[in-house]
């Protein structure tokens, strides 16, 4: 088992490897750093920023990236899905007797930029909201910069200095931008049914490519963490919690109480908010270890539904409350599930009305890669490599959210989270310095994230099976 005091985990094993075989990495590693084109990797960025790709919409993006990449010299395909929807793939091959290595990311955002649509969620859309790129001191601005086409960018800009650098790897190392990781459902509700591709998110386009692509040996999906290697992700239930009431014109009505819905899904969204929520993160917390932090799985209270705002005068017969409930590995959804329904039958029996709850998605289970594999050790002395500093822990909520790699484990390919933007405390003040919030990252970081996908790249890929076997038995 990994030793986390050893110093051979606390800093780059370059020397170590080659004393194994005749490869000076570190040259190699200067040599495909050298090819990274800074300018481009900026400017590709700003393109991508500036392709609206709403979730179902992804191909026009896809389109770009795959054109870049044959422009580059990397061999490269669009995986068509529908007529608005596609995955972007290249790959730099290598001479077959190593590990493959997928760079994933996505290309659909978390909104629209348009304002109707988003309205309900970010309220009036500023310019950090809209598929517009401006360029400040810096910072990349415009929707999806963050989540997550500065990642995508980055890996894609080290795949093609791979390539330019012309080092033939023992293993391949491929690149994913896919469509549909943004976490979104179908969902039929009160006012309107949410339903086909603008809404089919929450891993579908990894989902599709694992099914129509030869699978890799090891996944880093570079979404945003910091740069902190984070080996687990929180899978998560959604869940449609309805109350009833008597419909009721209020002007005719003589009583001073009526069955509300309305209000007793208030007391819902209470109850949850200050009571369960809380403690339901305590009671699961998970502990990754010292090295990569802990997760905490959240509850929240994301949209309410009922009634007319057009005619107020009327108590609803109806109210609806979704809710969104993380899981940590080793939890199973039943369980969660059943610690909620014995809260709000609880909470209902106390203020007299009933509540039904209703799953309508599921992204689970949680898994964990384990703290000894190639690919967490690969990032972890890359990032040190590049960095020159020790790993620091991602923060509960870059090690919270959910990703693409909770498909790619669940496919049991060991996988990581690893990406540029977030958790820096130069990030807490850029949405100011812009005049307002939206999604923002800063190419100083993303060039590093270049640099650093180069490194894991050459640590996973640039030995054969046999090579790696003698590694492990050598380091351990």
């Amino acid at each position: 088992m990994l030793n986390f005091n050893s110093p051979n985990f606390r800093k780059p094993n370059w020397t170590m490897k080659k004393e194994m075989k005749k490869i000076d990495y570190e040259a190699s590693v200067s040599s495909a750093w050298s090819r990274i084109r800074s300018d481009e990797l900026q400017k590709l960025v700003v393109d991508l920023v500036n392709i609206p790709s709403r979730t179902g919409r992804e191909r026009k993006a896809a389109e770009h990236l795959v054109s870049y990449m044959a422009s580059r010299g990397l061999d490269s395909t669009l995986m068509e899905i529908s007529e608005e929807r596609a995955n972007a793939v290249g790959i730099l091959y290598g001479r077959g007797s190593g590990y493959r290595l997928l760079l994933n990311g996505h290309l659909d955002t978390s909104f629209t930029g348009e304002e109707a649509e988003d309205m309900p969620a970010t309220g009036p859309l500023t310019a950090g909201f809209l598929p517009k790129a401006f360029v400040k001191e810096g910072w990349v601005h415009g929707l999806g910069a963050i989540n997550m086409k500065g990642g995508v960018a980055a890996f894609t800009e080290a795949l093609c200095a791979l390539k330019e650098a012309r080092i033939e790897l023992e293993g391949d190392v491929m690149a994913t931008a896919v469509a549909g990781e943004i976490e979104k459902t179908q969902v039929s509700s009160l006012n309107r049914a949410y339903t086909g591709e603008l809404y089919e998110g929450a891993g579908f386009g990894m989902e599709y490519f694992l099914k129509h692509s030869e699978w890799p040996d090891f996944s880093i999906t570079c979404e945003p963490t910091g740069m902190a290697v984070t080996r687990a992700k929180c899978g998560y239930i959604l869940v449609k919690l309805t109350t009833k009431g008597d419909l009721t014109y209020r002007p005719y009505s003589d009583e001073d109480h009526v069955n509300n819905p309305i209000v007793s899904m208030s007391k819902v969204a209470r109850g949850i908010e200050d009571q369960f929520a809380p403690d339901y993160t305590r009671r699961h917390v998970f502990d990754l270890g010292p090295y990569f932090g802990i997760m905490k799985p959240r509850v929240n209270v994301g949209a309410i539904e009922s009634g007319w705002p057009f005619k107020p005068g009327f108590v609803p017969a109806i109210c609806c409350l979704y809710v969104d409930l993380r899981l940590v590995p080793g939890q199973l959804p039943s369980n969660a599930l059943s610690e909620l329904k014995t809260f709000l039958t609880t909470l209902a029996t106390q203020h007299n009305f009933e509540i039904e709850q209703e799953v309508y998605a599921v992204k689970a289970p949680s898994l964990e890669t384990p703290a000894d594999s190639k690919i967490v050790r690969a990032c972890v002395d890359a990032f040190e490599y590049v960095s020159k500093t020790k790993h620091i822990p991602a923060s509960p909520g870059r090690n919270s959210f959910g990703d693409d790699s909770l498909v790619t484990r669940k496919y049991g390919i060991p996988s990581v989270t690893w990406g540029p933007g977030g958790q820096l405390p130069e990030y807490a003040g850029a949405a100011a310095a812009a005049g307002g919030e939206g999604e923002f990252i800063r190419m100083e970081d993303v060039l590093s994230a270049c640099k650093m996908y180069i490194a894991a790249a050459f640590d996973i890929c640039a030995e054969s099976a046999d090579d790696v076997a003698a590694s492990q038995r050598s380091r351990y």
